[in-house]
């Protein structure tokens, strides 16, 4: 004789798909009921918080654009800066800096080619595909880029600076001798 084996299933036995249906649709029901009580009687300053929640997510990719254009243009700016104190301060401009000049020239044309070109009018889900596969938008590619550059152009900088013995003052102007005046 086999004996059967008890599988300890009873009478609340969950229905699959219509007791998950039953679920999800009382948590809208109510959602929906607690949302309209909130907007109705201005619980909780009537949903504005949440009206404010969806502005500011669907601003935040132009605010985001915004402040990598604001980024790139600080870094061409700096740029710029360093490159016209090696004009200045160089004995001859065209012969020591004039490859590094031209791969300026180049990169700060493709620079302010992708100014404003990206609107980041992508949504979020495509922004953490992006990022999850490492792809990098044109901005970051450009951010980097000149990153690298400016670290190739402090170097000059710094090479001509201890070549000549000026120096540069916060605000990017040069000054040329230290004064020694309370020890002369």
């Amino acid at each position: 004789m086999r004996k059967r084996k008890n599988s300890r299933l009873g009478c609340d036995v969950e229905l699959g798909g219509v007791g998950d249906t039953m679920k999800y649709g009382t948590i809208l029901i109510v959602g929906g009921g607690l949302a309209y009580a909130m907007w109705k009687f201005n619980l909780f300053g009537g949903l504005k918080w949440l009206k404010d929640a969806f502005r500011d997510i669907r601003l935040a990719p132009e605010t985001i654009s915004i402040f990598e254009d604001n980024e790139l243009n600080q870094r061409v700016s700096n740029i710029d800066k360093i490159i016209n104190i090696l004009k200045i301060k160089a004995d001859n401009f065209g012969s020591e800096y004039g490859n590094l000049n031209s791969e300026w020239q180049k990169l700060r044309g493709a620079t302010i080619n992708a100014l404003g070109k990206e609107s980041y009018r992508k949504t979020f889900y495509e922004s953490a595909k992006m990022s999850y596969f490492g792809s990098k938008s044109t901005k970051e590619k450009a951010i980097l880029a000149l990153d690298n550059f400016r670290t190739k152009a402090l170097s000059a900088l710094r090479q001509l600076q201890t070549k000549k013995g000026f120096k540069i003052k916060s605000d990017w102007s040069i000054v040329n001798g230290l004064s020694c005046f309370p020890f002369c």
